[in-house]
């Protein structure tokens, strides 16, 4: 039986226009399968999952997503895995709206006549939310979606959804594990504003996630976060190429381990395999890929991957390290004074810059050094 909860429609809290907040999510017991979407697809804005929706800007995409990891990390929260189908889905839902001119979480086949108040009067919704993220990604144990209108930034887009308290449930919700996220520049008209669209899922998969889902690391020495079905599944081995093995072991109680990539730079791919003691020869196996890009200090040692966003920024700087352990990160200005530091114990970190004088600032993270800009 579905259990299906709807909490409001969209998040704005830094809109031009004065919105009402709303979110939508919806949570199953068991996966459900969407074997009749043809029948819907006559309806505009109802897609059959096979569609590819317009990229405007994957950069803005992927921020909005790191954002997230890096907040649910800071609360102690697992990360999530950027889902393919999840972001087909989203990207989809932002160039129905934009091209429509509403803006909701189900699927209108009409305008909005004069101000962006939410969703259409003049018509019937062609689709609800999970038939159109059904669609692109079946078999949903979870399903959640957010929608920020008229944030020009990723960062503005996350204060938004921080600041209203359905939003911010779905972005800390642990039932999710995996997100896709899509992005409307405004100048697609008719609806002429920014969108961002984030949607969270779950199906049968336990992801393995390599840096916390990052594309790129420079280092070869990585931090897993290994999700499981539940506790009966009790041991674990890794590999880097699928016929060499680590010795089947417990479990790590924070679903954590360091672990070392192949040598030579490019794509690697590590997998984890899980199993009961009890029964042995039940084994779930998932993979996780990474790009490596070594780079070598003049001493020849490595030095930790560094990578800052939003740069320029305005309120809030955030970053990704590679590196096993607790790495000191400190923010220095132009004198060499050091004005702020903290510790990025799970890879991320974040720096509240707003209350800084504006200007050229530099990030440390042990001998890698990033300029930031405050602006």
């Amino acid at each position: 039986m579905n259990l299906v909860t709807k909490i409001g429609a969209y998040a704005c809290a830094l809109c031009a226009l004065s919105l009402p907040l709303q979110a939508q999510l919806i949570i199953d017991a068991h996966p459900v399968v969407y074997p009749a979407h043809a029948a819907k697809t006559a309806a505009a804005g109802c897609p059959e999952g096979t569609e590819t929706p317009t990229v405007h800007n994957a950069n803005n995409e992927r921020e909005l997503f790191d954002r997230t990891n890096a907040y649910r990390l800071e609360n102690n929260l697992p990360p999530l895995r950027w889902n393919a189908e999840l972001a087909r889905a989203a990207r989809f839902h932002a160039n129905d709206m934009a091209t429509t001119r509403y803006v909701a979480h189900p699927s209108y086949p009409c305008a909005v006549v004069g101000a962006i108040t939410g969703a259409p009067p003049e018509c019937e919704p062609s689709c609800t939310m999970s038939d159109r993220v059904g669609a692109f990604y079946p078999s949903w144990l979870a399903v959640s979606e957010n929608i920020a209108y008229n944030q020009s930034t990723a960062q503005q887009a996350f204060t938004s959804l921080q600041n209203s308290t359905t939003h911010d449930e779905n972005m800390r919700n642990t039932a999710s594990r995996e997100m896709g996220m899509g992005y409307t520049p405004n100048t697609l008209a008719p609806l002429n504003a920014h969108l961002w669209v984030q949607v969270f899922g779950a199906n049968a998969s336990y992801p393995l996630l390599i840096n916390n889902d990052s594309l790129e690391t420079v280092s070869a020495e990585v931090r897993l976060y290994i999700y499981r079905p539940n506790t009966n599944y009790d041991e674990m081995r890794l590999s880097n190429d699928f016929n060499t093995w680590s010795d089947w072991a417990a479990f790590p109680a924070n679903n954590r381990i360091n672990w070392t990539l192949s040598n030579g730079n490019g794509t690697k791919t590590v997998y984890v395999q899980l199993r009961r003691s009890s029964n042995p020869s039940g084994i779930l196996t998932e993979e996780d890929d990474i790009t490596l890009n070594q780079v070598v200090a003049r001493d020849g040692a490595q030095l930790p991957a560094l990578r800052v966003y939003p740069n320029p920024v305005t309120e809030v700087v955030y970053g990704t390290v590679s590196a096993t352990a607790n790495v000191r990160i400190g923010l220095y200005d132009a004198t060499g004074r050091e004005v702020l530091a903290c510790e990025a114990s799970t890879g991320m970190f974040a720096l509240p810059v707003a209350s800084l004088p504006r200007g050229v600032y530099f990030l440390r993270a042990g001998s890698r050094v990033e300029k930031v800009v405050l602006q």
